[in-house]
């Protein structure tokens, strides 16, 4: 629900959806389940791209 109304609002939006997991399977832990090991990768991606991008506006 909430990233269609993000795309109308101009927001930037990457959805991934995890198909027959449990709820917060990310608080698990990496090495458990592949989808947590997906899913922190992927964290790690947006933070590193928002990272660089705050660093090339000098913030």
């Amino acid at each position: 629900m909430v990233a269609p109304k993000a795309e109308l609002a101009g927001v930037d939006v990457t959805e991934t959806e995890y198909y027959q997991i449990f709820h917060v399977f990310q608080t698990m832990g990496e090495g458990k389940y592949k989808e947590a090991d997906d899913a922190w990768k992927e964290i790690r991606e947006f933070v590193e791209k928002v990272r660089n991008e705050s660093e090339k506006k000098g913030r």
